[in-house]
């Protein structure tokens, strides 16, 4: 399976999201994304992506993401897709795509990758009572 930092890579080379880049990321980012949806949210990911439905089966990947994620804004300026994508925490994450799935699936990626480079810097210390 890929790093979250790889696939960021792969989503910035394509030219636009495929469904097995999308459900690369998905299986990738199943720590943020409740093991890629189980039951009904996973099925429901399958159906948009079946129906070539990829800005919304994205749109609801994010959605199912915890901590909460949110899409913070998406901007078309000189052919190019600028997305950002807010944590519960407050914290933002953008990218910039000429592609829309593939833009708010970047920031997405950047937003998961955050998280798991904050716990390998501050790894739990169990509390020592005496």
């Amino acid at each position: 399976m890929a790093s979250a930092a790889d696939l960021s890579g792969r989503v910035a080379a394509c030219r636009a999201l495929r469904e097995h880049l999308f459900w690369e990321a998905a299986r990738t980012l199943a720590p943020a994304v409740g093991d890629a949806a189980p039951g009904r949210g996973r099925a429901r990911l399958a159906a948009l992506t079946e129906a070539g439905a990829l800005v919304e089966a994205v749109l609801a990947l994010i959605g199912t993401a915890t901590p909460g994620r949110s899409v913070r804004g998406m901007r078309f300026s000189a052919g190019r897709w600028t997305c950002t994508v807010d944590r519960a925490t407050g914290a933002r994450f953008s990218a910039t795509h000429a592609d829309l799935a593939a833009a708010l699936l970047a920031a997405f990626i950047r937003s998961c990758a955050a998280v798991r480079r904050r716990r390998v810097a501050r790894p739990h210390q169990p509390e020592l009572r005496t």
